[in-house]
């Protein structure tokens, strides 16, 4: 299966996953956001330190959220 990574300097870590779980959430619950090929997804958790989104058909991400010194 095919991974990638990325890392984001970022003061909202927290913050920003969790806008980004709730999102996926969402749009979940849309049926006609699934036509056309989008990924169905089967589930959403989050916490203030990391995220989980598994998809239907096997797929899952997995996002930790961590303070980062930005340097700024």
């Amino acid at each position: 299966m095919p991974t990638a990574d990325a890392h984001i300097p970022t003061d909202r870590a927290s913050r920003y996953l969790g806008q980004v779980c709730q999102h996926v959430k969402q749009m979940s619950r849309m049926p006609h956001l699934l036509q056309g090929g989008k990924p169905a997804v089967e589930h959403v958790d989050w916490s203030d330190t990391s995220g989980t989104i598994r998809f239907a058909r096997g797929g899952t991400y997995g996002a930790p959220a961590a303070p980062s010194n930005t340097g700024a």
